[in-house]
């Protein structure tokens, strides 16, 4: 496990850019009760070294959501999970990595969001047969572009669903989720366990968080 790379002194960035930094610090100092125990300002203090390319990197995501007609909430966090759990499948050390860390974050907001539990839990479990015929087309296509193995098939079903623009949209917003994994392993970030996801999906069923 790498050390986490700290947030730069305010002294040790260029006159420059010391107003992203400055802006940066204030934005993520801000307490985000869902990402208490793995919280969102390890990476963005990690990036923060570099400041100009920090927000370009977290600029693509932010694009991606704040578009005239967005991709639907429940969808991106759907998303999200499986990308989640489909990098930490695909892993070949099991445990050690970040995939689960993005699970564990977002399933408070992807619960509030409309995404079922139980649809969750049927990912767990591998029994894709009780998802929606929907959030099966949707694991698919995600799978597919995570893996570089997408075809025609299964972007056409999703397209049928949210049109090319918006499935579009779709696909690069779960590449963003597989680079930010990344990111966040890269500058020395602590993942969450199978153990700690299965726990606080447990909560939020019991109405304990959330």
């Amino acid at each position: 496990m790498r050390t986490l790379i700290p947030t730069p002194d305010r002294s040790e960035v260029s006159k420059k850019e010391r107003g992203i930094y400055d802006e940066w610090i204030e934005g993520f100092s801000a307490h985000d009760p869902d990402r208490s125990t793995y919280p969102s300002s390890e990476v963005f203090g990690a990036i923060l070294n570099s400041p100009t390319v920090a927000v370009a990197v977290l600029g693509v995501g932010a694009a991606i959501s704040e578009v005239e007609d967005p991709l639907p909430n429940w969808i991106h966090q759907f998303g999200d999970l499986v990308v989640s759990l489909e990098l930490h499948r695909i892993r070949r050390v099991p445990e050690g990595g970040c995939e689960l860390r993005v699970m564990f974050n977002h399933l408070p907001k992807a619960a509030r969001s409309g995404v079922r539990l139980a649809a969750v839990r049927a990912l767990l479990d591998d029994r894709e047969a009780d998802l929606t015929a929907e959030e099966a087309e949707y694991v698919l296509f995600i799978r597919d572009v995570v893996r570089g193995e997408l075809t025609d098939r299964s972007f056409a079903a999703v397209e049928a669903r949210l049109g090319k623009r918006m499935t579009i949209e779709f696909g690069l917003l779960m590449l963003f989720v597989v680079y930010m994994t990344r990111v966040e392993e890269f500058v020395g970030c602590r993942g969450a366990t199978m153990a700690e996801v299965e726990e606080r999906i447990t909560e939020l069923e019991l109405g304990t968080v959330g």
